[in-house]
């Protein structure tokens, strides 16, 4: 079956996760949403100084249609997708639970709305590479695989930092990766993005 286009059933709006039953909604966060700052506040927790855009950049390049934001919420904000666009591909550049409902499915629940948000586009995002078999590395790599993400056949040095590429189940080639970084962020020293063979 190819997972990209499967048929997503209307009932997992409602997935069971540690023996409850998660009802969650995600939503696009506007520039003037009320929940922009707990979506500001969690990005600035959940990822380290060295792995963050400005969070300034995010919201210019969301103006410009060129990335997007999204909230998840079940009685409250639990989480959040941050994604870039660029032509047919969708990078999910960050996802994050809020610390106090982590390992409760949250992250599976926003991945399928995710794909069926994006189904007409090639799905994919970026994950620290995993050669030297670190632990939490290695969970986080498994639990996109456990959501069906296939693992690109090339790894990129991004800004210093080794990383493994997953996509939903579609081809993207190493250019076409370059060329979101190319067209979208031109102001970052491209020089130190490159390919890495397997």
């Amino acid at each position: 079956m190819n997972f990209k286009r499967s048929r997503w059933d209307s009932d997992l709006n409602k997935i069971s996760a540690n023996g409850k039953i998660i009802e969650m909604e995600l939503r696009e966060i506007g520039l003037k949403d009320e929940n922009l700052a707990d979506i500001k506040s969690l990005y600035l927790k959940a990822f380290p100084n060295n792995e963050r855009k400005s969070f300034k950049l995010i919201l210019e390049k969301v103006s410009l249609g060129q990335m997007k934001i999204y909230g998840a919420f079940d009685n409250g904000f639990v989480g959040e997708a941050i994604m870039i666009l660029d032509d047919d591909l969708a990078l999910l550049d960050y996802l994050a639970i809020a610390e106090n409902v982590r390992s409760k499915g949250y992250g599976s629940k926003i991945l399928k709305e995710l794909l069926k948000i994006y189904q007409k586009e090639r799905l994919f995002l970026e994950i620290e590479s995993t050669v030297d078999q670190n632990p939490l590395k290695l969970k986080r790599k498994n639990f996109y695989l456990k959501n069906g993400f296939k693992v690109l056949d090339f790894e990129v040095m991004l800004f210093g930092v080794r990383m493994e590429l997953l996509s939903d189940g579609s081809n993207i080639s190493y250019e076409e990766y370059f060329n979101i970084y190319r067209h979208l962020f031109s102001a970052y020293d491209l020089n130190k993005i490159y390919k890495l063979e397997k």
